[in-house]
């Protein structure tokens, strides 16, 4: 039997039918999903493919990754050819310590320019540095 959520305009699950086949009623102001997931709840997001309890704590953001690891994921997002460029066209200083730095912190001043020159956010700063240090 499969277990089909009910999504209000808010993006959350108001409630839950279990069936062989899709519900044919859904309330007016609801959508129904298809769950694939072995846990959820009243209330959780729905985030266009399972229902995550966003109350659960943010996950940690770590104080510092090795510059392996923001080199790794620059590349991976295409921007580390970029970041490159902008090192290059940067001070003695600042070409020094791209190259030579055996961490980046996450309050590091030339972190936090490179991020605002590429046009992130403080939050992608954050989850760039939680994906960093998964590698």
């Amino acid at each position: 039997m499969t277990i089909y959520a009910y999504i209000d305009l808010n993006g959350r699950a108001v409630n839950f039918v279990s069936g062989d086949a899709f519900p044919e009623i859904v309330p007016e102001d609801c959508t129904a999903v298809e769950l694939n997931q072995p846990n959820y709840g009243y209330g959780w997001l729905w985030d266009g493919t399972a229902l995550v309890d966003d109350v659960s704590p943010p996950p940690e953001i770590p104080r510092s990754v090795t510059p392996r690891q923001v080199r790794l994921l620059l590349l991976s997002q295409g921007l580390l050819d970029q970041v490159e460029a902008i090192i290059a066209a940067s001070d003695k200083a600042t070409q020094i310590t791209w190259e030579f730095a055996t961490e980046f912190r996450r309050d590091n001043p030339l972190l936090l320019a490179l991020g605002y020159n590429l046009g992130l956010t403080d939050e992608q700063i954050d989850q760039f540095f939680i994906a960093a240090a998964q590698l």
